[in-house]
């Protein structure tokens, strides 16, 4: 079994009601196709056997601010 070169993805999300709806869509159309959800991470993985392959996990955290670089 090969290493998967991608890992996954993190995303912090201020309200899961408001940004699941778009990545439930978005995520099964880039290849995310098998969901691992429990009250607090929504994952989205790619076909196969975790952790060898791509997933993307969401979490809500109001209180998150991001790290943006200002210009």
């Amino acid at each position: 079994m090969s290493k998967n070169p991608f890992s996954h993805i993190d995303l912090r999300v201020p309200n899961f009601e408001e940004v699941l709806p778009f990545y439930e869509k978005l995520l099964p159309a880039l290849g995310f196709t098998r969901v691992f959800h429990t009250s607090r991470w929504k994952v989205f993985a790619a076909e196969g056997d975790l952790p060898s392959v791509a997933y993307f996990s969401i979490t809500e955290d109001p209180a998150h601010v991001p790290n943006c670089q200002g210009s």
